[in-house]
C-alpha cells in the first residue's frame, strides 16, 4: 500500500461504513473500492477465512492509485481480541495479528473509525457475538487499542459518517500520498 492514497473505514456493525464507502465512490469514482468481503464466504467461515479475505483485499489494492477499504485487517484482529476477552482471557493486538497473518501487515495510511453511539447501543448484526452489548463494547475498546498501538497520527475518529465529519479524513487520505507505518 505504500505511496498510494488509502483509506480504511472501520467501525461496529451499523455504524455506516458501507454507506460511507459507497458515497466516497460516488463522489470520487476513480477510487478503487475494496468491499468488506472479497472472497466467497464458506458456510463454516472462521478466523482463517477472514484472514485470507484480508490478504486478498490487500492484494486487490496493489497497483491502484487510490483505494478505500470497507473494513481492513483491523476488523478481523479486533474481533479476535474482543472474542478472546469476552471469554475472560488476555489478548493483545500484535500477538493476534502475528498469529493471523504470515507476514507483517501495514497499517493503512489513513483510517477513519466511525464511533457511532447508536451502533454500540443497538445490535445491527446477529451473527457471531455482535448481538451482545458487552461484546460490542469490547470490540470498540479493541479498535481503540489497535489505533493507539499502530496508528498514531493517521486515525480520524468521528461519531457519524456524515460528510461534514469525515471531510478532514478524506482530504488527508486523498489529497496527498502518505507513507504507512508498519507492524
Amino acid at each position: 500500500m505504500s505511496r498510494q492514497a488509502v483509506l480504511a473505514v472501520e467501525g461496529l456493525p451499523g455504524a455506516g461504513k458501507t454507506a460511507l464507502v459507497g458515497l466516497i465512490h460516488f463522489l470520487r469514482p476513480g477510487i478503487t473500492v475494496i468491499p468488506e468481503l472479497l472472497l466467497p464466504v464458506p458456510p463454516d467461515a472462521d478466523r482463517s477465512f477472514f484472514a485470507r479475505n484480508d490478504l486478498a483485499k490487500l492484494r486487490a489494492a496493489t497497483g491502484t492509485e487510490a483505494a478505500v477499504f470497507d473494513r481492513s485487517w483491523m476488523s478481523t484482529v479486533t474481533y479476535v481480541i474482543a472474542e478472546t476477552r469476552w471469554r475472560g482471557e488476555e489478548s493483545d493486538p500484535r500477538r493476534v495479528a502475528g498469529n493471523l497473518y504470515p507476514h507483517t501487515v501495514e497499517f493503512p495510511p489513513v483510517c477513519l473509525f466511525i464511533d457511532s453511539p447508536r451502533a454500540l447501543a443497538l445490535a445491527f448484526a446477529s451473527d457471531g457475538l455482535f448481538a451482545d452489548l458487552r461484546f460490542r463494547a469490547l470490540l470498540r475498546a479493541a479498535y481503540l487499542e489497535i489505533f493507539d498501538e499502530y496508528g498514531a497520527g493517521s486515525v480520524h475518529i468521528v461519531a457519524s459518517g456524515s460528510l461534514h465529519e469525515v471531510a478532514p479524513a478524506l482530504r488527508h487520505a486523498f489529497s496527498k500520498r502518505t507513507n504507512p507505518s508498519r507492524r
